[in-house]
C-alpha cells in the first residue's frame, strides 16, 4: 500500500562517518547519514577545550596521531557497531532513537562509546528525520520542546580568559543585543567590539590584539571588573540596547575546595555573592 511505501522510504538507508577537523583545528567526528528516499544529512560533533567534572566524557584515540587527538576509533565504533544496528531503522522518532544508542553505550558518562560519538549520530540523525519531512530544524524543535518558535538573540564573545586565553579568569564576556533583529544586532556587535578594542589598546597597549582560542580579544593585565566597566559604559552610550552575558566556567578555578578568583580564595557561597555583587553593578543577562 502506499503506506508501507511511505513507512518503508521513511528508514535510514545508510550511516558513514569521518574524521574532519573542527573550527579550532581539532579532530571531531562527522556522520553522514541517508534515507531511502536519497535525502541526506551530515552532523559533526562539537567539541569544547573547558570541560566539567560531571559533563559526559568524549572519546579519542590516545595515540600518536593528531597528538592523541583523533577519532579513527569512534570511526570505527559508527561503522561497525552502530550502523549495522540502525540501517532500516524508521524516522522521526528521536527519543527513542537517542534512548537506543545511549543504552547501546551502556555507561553514565557516555565513556564506553564516547559523548561525541553518540553526539554527531543523533544530530545527524535529527537533521536527516527534518529533512525528510520537509520541515525546517526551527519548526521540528519548537514542536519537541512544546514552544512559541521566534528569532533568537545574538551572543557574542568579545574577551575571553580561562581556558581560552591566559590573562583573564571568566573564560568568556559576551554581549547580547535586546534586538532579534539579525542585521541590527550584527552592526551593533561590530560597533562594541571596535570601541572596546580602541579603549583596551588605550589602556592596555598592543596585547589587545592577542586573540583566544576562539577568536576574542584576550588583553594582558587586564581585570574582570574593568573589562565589565567598560562594557557598562559602552552599554550606556547606546541606550542600554545590550545586555552582558558572562561564561565562568567555574569548574576550572576550583582547587583544593575553593574557587580562585582575581587571586583570592572563595567558598562556594563567596563565589554566589560575588556574582550577585556584579548583577547589583552591570547589566547582566546571565552567569
Amino acid at each position: 500500500t502506499a503506506y508501507a511505501i511511505i513507512f518503508i522510504k521513511m528508514q535510514i538507508a545508510s550511516i558513514k562517518a569521518y574524521q574532519v577537523l573542527d573550527s579550532r583545528g581539532e579532530p571531531t567526528i562527522r556522520v553522514r547519514m541517508e534515507s531511502a528516499t536519497g535525502n541526506h544529512a551530515r552532523f559533526d560533533a562539537p567539541s569544547s577545550l573547558s570541560v566539567g567534572a560531571h559533563e559526559a566524557k568524549e572519546r579519542r584515540d590516545n595515540t600518536a596521531s593528531y597528538g592523541g587527538n583523533g577519532v579513527s576509533g569512534n570511526i570505527s565504533t559508527i561503522t561497525n557497531i552502530i550502523a549495522p544496528k540502525f540501517i532500516g531503522y524508521p524516522l522521526g522518532h528521536q527519543a527513542d532513537f537517542d534512548a537506543l544508542i545511549t543504552a547501546l553505550d551502556g555507561t553514565p558518562d557516555k565513556s564506553n562509546l564516547g559523548s561525541n560519538t553518540l553526539t554527531a549520530v543523533s544530530g545527524a540523525y535529527f537533521l536527516l528525520s527534518c529533512y525528510e519531512r520537509q520541515r525546517e530544524v526551527w519548526q521540528v524543535t519548537a514542536d519537541l520542546l512544546g514552544t512559541k518558535p521566534d528569532m533568537p538573540r545574538v551572543y557574542a564573545n568579545l574577551v575571553s580568559g580561562g581556558s581560552h586565553a591566559p590573562g583573564l579568569d571568566v573564560q568568556e564576556f559576551m554581549i547580547v543585543p535586546r534586538t532579534n533583529d539579525i542585521g541590527a544586532s550584527l552592526e551593533l556587535i561590530y560597533g562594541i567590539h571596535h570601541t572596546a578594542r580602541q579603549i583596551f589598546r588605550t589602556l592596555y597597549g598592543p596585547s589587545v590584539d592577542l586573540v583566544s582560542e576562539e577568536g576574542a580579544m584576550a588583553p594582558v593585565g587586564i581585570s574582570t571588573e574593568t573589562v565589565l566597566e567598560a562594557f557598562e559604559q559602552l552599554a550606556r552610550r547606546t541606550n542600554q540596547a545590550y545586555q552582558i552575558a558572562l561564561d565562568m566556567a567555574a569548574y576550572n578555578l576550583f582547587n583544593n575546595g575553593a574557587y580562585t578568583l582575581a587571586g583570592q580564595q572563595l567558598s562556594m557561597q563567596q563565589l554566589g555573592a560575588t556574582y550577585m555583587q556584579w548583577d547589583q553593578r552591570f547589566p547582566l543577562l546571565s552567569i
